[in-house]
This record gives C-alpha cells, structure tokens and sequence, in this order.
C-alpha cells in the first residue's frame, strides 16, 4: 500500500522562476492553499482506501448461495426452536416424519439427492397464538472464513393485533447445493 503525505506533496508547488515572477505575499498564499488542499486530500484518502478495501474484500468472500422452499408454514410436528442442516436420508426422513406429524394425510417426502445437496430448516418451536413466522431470507458461503451464513428473519404480530388464538409452529424448510463448511445461523431484525 502506497502512503502519500502533504510533504511528498509539496514537490508539486511550482518551479521557482515562476514563484520569483509572483509577489511574496502571493507565493506565500498559494503554498499556504496547495498545502491546505494537499492534506485534506491524504485525511480524506487515508481513510477511504482502508473503507474500500474492506467493502471489496467482503464482496468478494461472500458469495449468496440460491435455494429453493421446500416447505414452510405455522403447522409442524416439531414444537422445539431448532436450527438444522441435514446431509444425508436417514436424519432427512427423521425429521420430515416428525414435521408431518399433526397433518392428516401427511405430506410425502420431498426428493432431495444429498450427494449433490442438503437441507437447510428452521422451526421457531410452539407459540401461543397466530401471527409469528420465520424466513430463511439469504444463504452466503463465506471460503475465506470457513462458513456457510444462513440469515433467518423472524416475525411476531404487533401488540394488540387480532391473530388466531392457537398453538401454531412457525418453520421454512429449503434444499440447498450441498456446501461442507460450518453453518451459522443469523437471526436479522
């Protein structure tokens, strides 16, 4: 990284046969500004070479992961708060056979080829009433850190709202390209 000062600026003034053609009072003012100017622009630049670099660095380790809904909903078997990547059949039929519990006739399982891709799933766990949600908003696969971001956005309904007054299960369930890497899960406001 190149660092410029106002000093190795000040090599820029004018030659001296220009400066002697101008009043002393003049030359003293025009130094006095290019030397101003010239400070400003290195705090400015300073700072913002530093601000870019971490910008583009970010950019360019993260990368958004594409995924597809699965399934999602205020209904599940599984009245727990659980956050799960699921690799392989046997965890996936588990899982789905517990979700699919209450409903009647139960949902088929969904076809997921996990030597190719993994399921990504959030329950909330059991609420008092209607009006709550959860959304798997992005996926971003982050090689420099080591890790797969799942940003999840919950929702509850505003005091004094009129919601359904029963237990409800709020959960998104998506298929996503199989990453392995250390999940973390990100809850945004």
């Amino acid at each position: 990284m190149v660092f410029i000062s106002s000093r190795s600026l000040t090599s820029l003034v004018p030659p001296r046969t220009f400066a002697t053609r101008l009043s002393a009072r003049t030359r003293l003012l025009t130094f006095t500004t290019f030397r101003r100017a010239a400070t400003k622009t290195t705090t400015f630049l300073y700072f913002l070479v530093p601000l870019g670099a971490c910008f583009f660095t970010q950019a360019i380790a993260s990368e958004r992961v594409p995924f597809v809904t699965i399934d999602q909903g205020f209904r599940s078997g599984i009245r727990e708060r659980k956050f799960l990547v699921i690799k392989n059949e046997t965890e996936w039929k588990t899982v789905w056979q517990n979700h699919v519990q209450p409903n009647v006739p139960a949902k088929e399982l969904p076809r997921v080829d996990f030597e190719k891709e993994m399921i990504v799933a959030v329950f909330l766990g059991e609420k008092p009433t209607g009006g709550y949600k959860v959304e798997i908003t992005a996926i971003e696969e982050d090689r420099g850190k080591g890790r797969l971001r799942v940003v999840v956005r919950e929702g509850k309904p505003p005091a004094g709202a009129m919601v359904i007054q029963a237990l409800t299960q709020p959960y998104h369930i998506v298929r996503v390209k199989k990453i392995d890497l250390t999940t973390t899960f990100v809850t945004e406001p």
